[in-house]
């Protein structure tokens, strides 16, 4: 459970600069933590946000978000190490469980964390939570060239 979060170290205004995706398919507005292993990032819901029907954000929203969560850990990462930007690309989700949808307004804090990496071929697990409550996790297969 992830009941609070420090200062961010990448603000919403910064996020662009380490991820290819521009607005309005931008899924996270925060990194809060980023070590070797795991990163922790947010999202607050806006009623103007693409993925978001009916005040909920929708499950290929949520999706896109634990995604872009570990695509932001991974290039701030490498951002303190080098100047060479790569590419992430998400290849599977399993074990996918969604167990409540977040609504605007609310902000979507997940923990990425990574399991494996195999020539460029990532394997992390994801959980994300709402107000310290768990309300989605799963493991993706990521691609970064």
């Amino acid at each position: 459970m992830i009941n609070q979060v420090n200062t961010a170290i990448v603000k919403a205004e910064e996020v662009t600069r380490y991820i290819p995706h521009r607005p309005p398919l931008v899924m996270v507005d925060s990194l809060y933590m980023c070590s070797e292993k795991a990163g922790i990032a947010g999202l607050t819901i806006r009623s103007n946000n693409v993925f978001v029907t009916e005040n909920e954000l929708q499950e290929p929203g949520l999706i896109e978000h634990m995604a872009q969560s570990m695509a932001l850990k991974m290039a701030y990462e490498q951002s303190l190490k080098s100047s060479r930007k790569f590419m992430g690309f998400l290849v599977v989700v399993r074990d996918l469980d969604i167990i409540s949808l977040p609504r605007v307004g609310q902000e979507v804090i997940t923990r990425a964390e990574a399991v494996s990496d195999h020539g460029g071929l990532s394997v992390a697990k994801f959980r994300a939570f709402v107000s310290g409550k768990k309300i989605a996790e799963c493991e993706m297969r990521l691609l970064m060239v």
